[in-house]
């Protein structure tokens, strides 16, 4: 999430022109900075979900697995499709 907060930062205070930024035009502008940042620090790529995909066959395949590391990469597994939807 590095860089993030710097992203949020430059959206909320940019000014262009002379006029103070209102409320729709700062929610507008974070909004926007923050699409940049997601797309140069992209958490889910596809070889993450690859890789979560295999370890969710690695944990269904073992009879030690716990049912929490299964919900956990299961999770995690959901979270990255979610993240590439909106990609």
């Amino acid at each position: 999430m590095e860089g993030l907060v710097d992203s949020i930062d430059r959206g909320w205070n940019v000014s262009r022109g002379e006029n103070t930024p209102g409320l729709v035009d700062r929610i507008s502008n974070c909004r926007h900075e923050i699409s940049v940042w997601r797309k140069t620090n992209q958490p889910y790529g596809r070889l993450k979900i690859a890789e979560l995909q295999q370890a969710l066959e690695r944990v269904q395949d073992d009879d030690n697995g716990t049912q929490e590391e299964l919900a956990d990469i299961t999770n995690k597994l959901q979270e990255a499709y979610r993240d590439e939807e909106e990609y």
